[in-house]
């Protein structure tokens, strides 16, 4: 007869019987007759590797599986088992560090920089310029029902010729007509520019409302009143076509 030893109380039992020796937790202990223990050989005590995988379930402590159970979890990444990095828990009374604004922002970039300081040379009067309709003060065309501003708000912006003295807002009004106007804006100085320039700006127009489906360009040439009767004869031509918005 085979024996095999008891995982738990390691007395030698009969293979036949340790599930009965294990269901009693070790109580029961059957008897082994003397000429079978005598004439047992090394061959007879041998063990399956399945009752030594059982036994060996039945042999695990139970402190052994509760430290796996509670033992960090291991990840693999790139072929590696690498432990996961410790997590720090808040406490309940935690309370964020203040960040100033100085931390919080980003450092500026160069066109920040060249933006600030191109408006710190501005002069107190080209930083205080009107940026919207509301702004504008003085203007009754502008104003709160006036006939020029309810053209803007609906995007249909006549050609039209803004005089008057200086500093009563014609420069203010038409950058308004651009920050609020639909269709694109083009800014030109009849002291600076030429007939080549303007031709080349009607050629854009005209691919602009071909290529958009009607998309006008507005053109707002300041001080142009120095130009000659030739040089305002050039635009006559764009501006009775509609390719233009002067």
């Amino acid at each position: 007869m085979s024996l095999v030893s008891c995982p738990v109380c390691s007395k030698e039992i009969p293979i036949h019987s340790i599930n009965k020796h294990l269901d009693s937790d070790c109580n029961a202990t059957p008897r082994i007759p003397a000429s079978t223990c005598a004439t047992a050989s090394p061959a007879t005590e041998i063990i399956p590797s399945t009752k030594l995988q059982l036994a060996s379930i039945f042999a695990a402590p139970l402190v052994k599986k509760q430290s796996q159970a509670v033992s960090p979890l291991l990840q693999k990444r790139n072929g590696t088992l690498r432990s996961p990095v410790p997590v720090e828990k808040r406490p309940f009374d935690y309370e964020p560090k203040p960040v100033s604004a100085d931390e919080a922002a980003p450092p500026p970039t160069k066109r920040q920089k060249a933006t600030a300081a191109l408006r710190d040379a501005m002069p107190l009067a080209e930083k205080m310029r009107p940026q919207s309709l509301d702004d504008v003060c003085g203007q009754e065309l502008v104003g709160t029902g006036g006939v020029l501003r309810g053209l803007i708000e609906e995007g249909r912006v006549p050609s039209m010729i803004l005089w008057g003295t200086s500093g009563c807002g014609k420069t203010t009004i038409a950058r308004v007509i651009a920050n609020v106007s639909r269709s694109r804006f083009v800014e030109m100085s009849a002291t600076s520019s030429g007939v080549p320039e303007f031709k080349k700006i009607f050629a854009e127009a005209k691919s602009e409302l071909l290529l958009t489906g009607g998309r006008k360009t507005i053109l707002f040439v300041d001080e142009i009143h120095r130009l000659n009767k030739g040089q305002q004869d050039v635009f006559l031509a764009p501006v009775e076509r509609g390719e233009i918005t002067l």
